[in-house]
C-alpha cells in the first residue's frame, strides 16, 4: 500500500470537512429501537444492552420482543429450546408504616424486578412486519480478503440494528448483510469497527479505546475520528471508493464536540495509518503513542 494513499484519503476528508457537509452516516436500515412488539415501549437503560447482546448472539434482524404470554395472545408459540432474554425494571410500591405516634404513614419505594422476553424470531406463528427493502451487500473479493487476512481478528456477528466493537467479548457486531444499502456500505462499516478493534489492550493498546468515556469525552471523540479515517483507508486499499462526503459529515459531529479543531484530523490520520498497517499485517509491537496535549489529540 503506497503511503500517498493515506495522504490522499486524509486530504479529501479535510476538504470535505471544510465544505461544511452535514448529513449523518448510517448505511443500513432497521426497524428502530429494541422495544416490546405489542406496547411499542422502547427499552431503556441496561435493557437496551441486554436486548442488543441477545440480538447479536442470536443473529436477530428484528428489534421486537414479547413475553410468552404476549406471544400466546397473538397466536404464536416460542419454539422449543429457545432461551429468553432477561430484562429488568423498578416497580413502584406503597407500604404503610407506623410512625412514632402509632399512626399509619404511606411510604413509596421501588422494588427491583426481572422478567424474560423472547425476540419475535424465536416465536412461531407470528406475522412480522416486512424489513425495509434495500440492495443488500454482496461479497467483494478484495475487501473480504482484507478482513480475512486480519490476523488475530475479533469475532464477527451479524444481527440487530447497531454496529459496534465490544472490548469485553473482543467482537464486532454488524446488522445483517441484507439490511445494508450496498456492498461498499457494508465494508465501510466493517472496516470502521475493525479499526476500533486494533486499539484493544492485546493489540495496539490505544488509550483512546481502552480509556474512552461517553460522547464528548476527548478519548471517545478521538477514537471515532481514528476509526472513520482508518476505515476509509482500508476501503481505498481494497479498491472501493470511500464516501468522503458521508465520512466527513460523521467526523464533523465529533469535531464539533471538540470545539471543531480540525488539527485533530491530521493527528488522527497518523494514528489511523498505524491501525491500518496493523490490520494489513505491517505491525509493530509498540503501543499507540499519545499526543502531547489534549488539544492536539485526535
Amino acid at each position: 500500500m503506497r503511503r500517498d494513499l493515506y495522504a490522499e484519503v486524509t486530504a479529501k476528508m479535510i476538504e470535505a470537512l471544510e465544505a461544511g457537509i452535514v448529513p449523518w452516516r448510517r448505511p443500513w436500515t432497521s426497524l428502530g429501537a429494541h422495544r416490546n412488539l405489542i406496547s411499542g415501549r422502547e427499552y431503556r437503560g441496561i435493557n437496551v444492552y441486554l436486548a442488543a447482546l441477545s440480538a447479536m448472539r442470536g443473529g436477530y434482524s428484528y428489534p421486537l420482543w414479547l413475553t410468552i404470554k404476549q406471544a400466546n395472545q397473538l397466536g404464536g408459540r416460542v419454539r422449543k429450546g429457545e432461551k429468553g432474554t432477561m430484562v429488568v425494571f423498578w416497580e413502584p410500591r406503597i407500604v404503610k408504616r407506623k410512625n412514632d405516634k402509632g399512626e399509619d404513614e404511606e411510604h413509596r419505594s421501588l422494588v427491583f424486578k426481572q422478567y424474560y422476553v423472547w425476540n419475535v424470531e424465536q416465536v412461531e406463528g407470528l406475522v412480522l412486519p416486512a424489513l425495509p427493502a434495500v440492495a443488500g451487500a454482496a461479497t467483494d473479493e478484495r475487501a473480504q480478503r482484507v478482513w480475512e487476512e486480519y490476523a488475530g481478528k475479533p469475532a464477527l456477528f451479524h444481527g440487530g440494528a447497531r454496529a459496534f466493537y465490544t472490548q469485553g467479548l473482543d467482537a464486532i457486531q454488524l446488522p445483517p448483510r441484507a439490511s445494508f444499502e450496498g456492498t461498499r456500505a457494508y465494508y465501510e462499516t466493517l472496516f470502521h469497527e475493525a479499526i476500533h478493534s486494533t486499539g484493544a489492550k492485546h493489540r495496539l493498546n490505544r488509550a483512546t479505546l481502552t480509556q474512552a468515556g461517553r460522547f464528548g469525552d476527548p478519548n471517545y471523540s478521538q477514537e471515532e475520528l481514528v476509526a472513520e479515517m482508518g476505515g476509509a483507508m482500508l476501503l481505498a486499499h481494497a479498491g472501493l471508493e470511500p464516501e468522503y462526503a458521508n465520512s466527513a459529515a460523521y467526523l464533523k459531529g465529533w469535531l464539533e464536540a471538540l470545539q471543531d479543531d480540525q488539527r485533530l484530523v491530521v493527528v488522527a490520520a497518523q494514528v489511523a495509518e498505524k491501525a491500518v498497517r496493523y490490520v494489513l499485517g505491517e505491525r509493530t509491537t509498540a503501543p499507540e503513542s499519545q499526543p502531547e496535549s489534549a488539544e492536539a489529540s485526535a
